[in-house]
C-alpha cells in the first residue's frame, strides 16, 4: 500500500514538474524578441504598425523570423532575417488572422477589401500585399529598343498614397531609345480609364513615366507619360518598336512628389488629364484592344501607386 502511494506521489510530481515546463516554454515563445536589424527593418516597412506576434523558423539552414504586423486595417505575415532583410511579405486572411489570435479578422459587413481586386470591368493595383524587393505576382518585366531589361520590384515608401508599398523601376543602366516596360499580364482592355499616382525620384537623362494600355507586346501598345526634367506630358504611340509623338503640352511637374495621371480611350477618342486637369485630346485608331501597364524610359528611377484600370462607358 505503501509503495502505492508512493508510486503515486512520484507520477503526480512528474506531471508538475512537466506543466511548469511546458508554460515556461510557452512564456519564453511568446516573449521572443526581434533583433534590433530585424525589428528596424519592419518599422521602416510598417511605420506605425504593430508587432503582435514573433516566431522563429529555420528555413533550409537559414534563420528566419515569423512576424505578424497590424498596419491601420491591415495585418500582415512577414519573414524577416536577423539582420534586416524582408524576404517575404504577405497580408493575411479574415481566417488566417483568426488562426494566428489576431483580433479583428473578421471584416466588417460592406466593408471594402482593401487589396488589389480584380473583376471583369476593373482592376486596383496598390501593390501592398507583393514581396518587397520582387515584381509583383502576375507581372512581367519587358522592354522596348536597346539594352538589358530594367527592375521593377516592390517597394516600402511611408509616403504612398496607398501605404505602405509602391512598385519602383529602379534601374539606371539603360541610356538612350530604351523604353522599361512593366505588364500585368491577366488584363485586357478596349474602352478603358486608367487612373495612377507617380512619383519622379531621379534620372539624368530622363524622368517620369506613365501607363501603357492597349498593350500588344513590348513593341506596339500608347502610353502617356509625364517628364519632370523636360516639363511636358505627352501621347505616343509605339509601332513595331518605333514611338511616335500624337499630343503633346507644356506643364511643369516638380519631381520627389506625388502626382497623378488619367487616360481614358473610348474607340479612337483618347484623353490624358494631369492633376485631375485634362491636357491631351487627340484621336488614334492603331490599336483596338490590349493589357495595361507601366512606363519609364532610360534612366528614369520612378514610383507608381494606386494603379486603377477599369471599362469605360461608351461616348
Amino acid at each position: 500500500m505503501i509503495n502505492k502511494k508512493f508510486f503515486m506521489f512520484i507520477v503526480l510530481a512528474v506531471l508538475s514538474v512537466s506543466v511548469v515546463f511546458t508554460a515556461c516554454s510557452q512564456q519564453k515563445k511568446s516573449q521572443l524578441k526581434l533583433p534590433a536589424k530585424a525589428k528596424q527593418a519592419i518599422t521602416k516597412a510598417f511605420p506605425g504598425g504593430v508587432i503582435t506576434k514573433v516566431k522563429k523558423e529555420n528555413e533550409e539552414g537559414k534563420e528566419l523570423f515569423e512576424v505578424v504586423v497590424k498596419s491601420g486595417e491591415k495585418t500582415y505575415e512577414v519573414d524577416v532575417t536577423a539582420v534586416g532583410k524582408i524576404v517575404n511579405r504577405e497580408e493575411m486572411s479574415g481566417e488566417e488572422k483568426e488562426e494566428s489570435g489576431v483580433e479583428g479578422g473578421e471584416k466588417k459587413e460592406g466593408e471594402q477589401e482593401e487589396r488589389e481586386e480584380e473583376n471583369e470591368n476593373e482592376t486596383v493595383f496598390n501593390f501592398d500585399t507583393g514581396a518587397v524587393g520582387q515584381l509583383p505576382p502576375g507581372w512581367s518585366n519587358r522592354k522596348t529598343g536597346k539594352g538589358g531589361l530594367g527592375k521593377w520590384v516592390v517597394m516600402a515608401d511611408p509616403t504612398a498614397p496607398s501605404k505602405p508599398n509602391v512598385l519602383a523601376q529602379t534601374s539606371k543602366e539603360n541610356p538612350g531609345y530604351h523604353f522599361n516596360v512593366a505588364v500585368a499580364e491577366k488584363t485586357n482592355f478596349s474602352n478603358v480609364e486608367i487612373e495612377l499616382k507617380f512619383k519622379a525620384i531621379d534620372g539624368q537623362e530622363d524622368q517620369g513615366g506613365g501607363p501603357v494600355w492597349r498593350y500588344q507586346d513590348a513593341d506596339n501598345y500608347y502610353v502617356c507619360r509625364a517628364n519632370p526634367l523636360e516639363s511636358n506630358y505627352r501621347f505616343y504611340k509605339v509601332v513595331n518598336g518605333n514611338r511616335k509623338q500624337l499630343a503633346t503640352v507644356r506643364v511643369e511637374i516638380p519631381s520627389k512628389v506625388w502626382h497623378s495621371l488619367k487616360v481614358k480611350n473610348v474607340g479612337n477618342h483618347i484623353q490624358c488629364w494631369y492633376d485631375g486637369k485634362l491636357y491631351l485630346d487627340t484621336l488614334d485608331d492603331t490599336f483596338k484592344s490590349g493589357k495595361v501597364g507601366l512606363w519609364t524610359k532610360a534612366d528614369a528611377v520612378t514610383w507608381f501607386d494606386d494603379f486603377k484600370v477599369e471599362k469605360a462607358e461608351k461616348e
